[in-house]
């Protein structure tokens, strides 16, 4: 490994800034020492400004795939702003999920916590500034069961709108708030709106961070993003895909397994803009054909066969034309039918079905989308899951070849619409273990009858595994991402095993 100067003390050293891998330090310490000087040619970004995008960030120098674009603790922190009608509920001290019925409650304030000693009570940006607000109530306030209690509380939330918007008239020690009007709280919710971050996995709460909030949006983002609960929710931006000097450095605020319509909809109905990115302005979106209907106009009394996509994706009301008979159709009729076809999609996957359910579901979608469309992604995902798990069916080799197929035709799909990896990694990580399964399936039901295997093939199947491995390493700091790491790790564990005890041996 390289090794330089360290830039306080001038000991040779191979440790680099954890930032801009540019200078050396000996120590964290130094590192620390030095940051305020370092900072200026430290950042591999610069802030630009222009009429359309308005505040951006360019990459100051190259970027390649997993280094550090930009490492921050939030502003602003807090449980989303929906009003609370019944459960699950957040904690206000970390915005933690409860289940429980009844929990603990704020010693101060008197809202549900997880626990007594959560760290959020006390930190100002987490609880701390809150807690004084909402301590301006009765404080004889029984204990009651936990919905109760938070029904209970809805009408005081209303109240503590409207104070919100005029002076507090009743003061309790010291100042709490400053007067201000109705037109600076609807403009703080905006900037909240557009630009704090959602966190979803097991913590509802909305983050606002002062950089990262400037990051432009593009359906393929060329960094991904990982936020650390344990230190304060701070967020680091690396790279995901190379970024050339001067280049835009992007993140996405939709679903990236959205079609092109429901992606634009949802970002002009939640963060006031419309894309124009590569992937919206293909009809195809990089040939996967992830938003493409069957056409099922008539040639010669059979169903025409051809494909339907938009002629001009990113144009309001675009039309939508086949490929074969050129019949068109409005955007708006098109949508209502996929609309349509997602909520019953929606309905089915929300009562955990199990394989028969999915594939009739699967055969009725096939009639009207594309078999690449994003509704039956949806659900080729669950399938792939289920094949060769569900108990009572046997698992057979072409169970296992239709199983491969499936989770080889969603990879290759994943690829193009997320090439870095950058937001669907546990899609991915999934889609890969299966495959690892599957592949893992066969070769033993092949040994099992030949009692031989490829090389070539057990080479495979570790190739899998490290894939797998590569992909799933900066989702350490989710729950999902941490489980199914581990199920991976255990899984190549048990192959190197099968191997050995069978003297086996893969192309070194």
């Amino acid at each position: 490994m390289p090794e330089g100067p360290c830039e306080v003390c001038q000991r040779v050293t191979q440790r680099k800034c954890s930032t801009c891998h540019q200078v050396y330090y000996c120590s964290e310490e130094h590192e620390n020492e030095n940051k305020e000087t370092h900072q200026a040619s430290c950042s591999p970004f610069e802030i630009s400004t222009s009429k359309e995008l308005g505040r951006h960030l360019i990459a100051t120098r190259d970027l390649k795939p997993s280094d550090v674009v930009l490492t921050e603790e939030p502003l602003v922190f807090g449980p989303k702003p929906q009003q609370i009608k019944e459960g699950p509920f957040p904690c206000v001290g970390c915005c933690r999920i409860l289940t429980d019925q009844t929990c603990e409650r704020c010693p101060l304030c008197l809202w549900p916590v997880c626990k007594l000693d959560c760290p959020g009570l006390k930190q100002p940006h987490f609880h701390g500034f809150e807690c004084t607000i909402l301590r301006q109530r009765a404080t004889n306030t029984e204990a009651k069961p936990f919905y109760e209690y938070f029904r209970a509380i809805e009408e005081k939330i209303k109240i503590l709108e409207e104070n919100y918007l005029n002076p507090l008239n009743k003061k309790v020690g010291e100042p709490v708030l400053k007067n201000c009007s109705p037109d600076l709280i609807h403009k703080i919710y905006g900037i909240l709106d557009v630009n704090a971050t959602e966190l979803t996995e097991e913590i509802e709460a909305m983050v606002l961070y002062p950089t990262a909030s400037l990051f432009e949006h593009n359906c393929v983002p060329n960094t991904m993003q990982t936020i650390d609960e344990k230190e304060n929710f701070r967020i680091t931006f690396r790279a995901a895909l190379p970024i050339k000097k001067g280049g835009h450095i992007t993140s996405t605020y939709t679903n990236i397994l959205w079609g092109t319509s429901a992606r634009r909809d949802h970002l002009k109905q939640t963060k006031y803009f419309t894309c124009k990115c590569k992937r919206c302005k293909d009809p195809t979106e990089f040939g996967t054909y992830f938003s493409a209907l069957r056409c099922l106009g008539n040639e010669e009394n059979s169903p025409c066969g051809g494909t339907q996509l938009p002629k001009n994706p990113t144009e309001e009301d675009c039309i939508w034309v086949c490929d074969r008979c050129k019949i068109q159709l409005p955007d708006k009729e098109m949508m209502n039918f996929v609309n349509h076809l997602s909520t019953e999609v929606d309905r089915v996957m929300s009562r955990r079905p199990k394989i028969a359910e999915l594939e009739d579901v699967l055969s009725k979608l096939l009639n009207f989308l594309h078999e690449n469309h994003y509704l039956n992604y949806i659900v080729k995902h669950s399938l792939v899951q289920l094949y060769g798990n569900e108990g009572n069916r046997e698992i057979t080799a072409g169970l296992l070849t239709t199983k491969l197929k499936m989770c080889q035709d969603l990879i290759d799909i994943t690829k193009k619409i997320d090439p870095g990896n950058a937001r669907l990694s546990l899609y991915m990580g999934v889609l890969l273990n299966e495959k690892f399964i599957g592949t893992f399936k066969m070769i033993t039901m092949m040994y099992e009858k030949e009692k031989k295997v490829d090389a070539g093939k057990l080479q495979e199947v570790l190739n899998i595994l490290e894939e797998n491995k590569n992909v799933l390493k900066y989702e350490i700091n989710t729950t999902s991402g941490t489980r199914l790491l581990n199920v991976v790790c255990k899984n190549e564990m048990q192959f190197k095993s099968w191997m050995e005890s069978n003297d086996l041996k893969a192309y070194v």
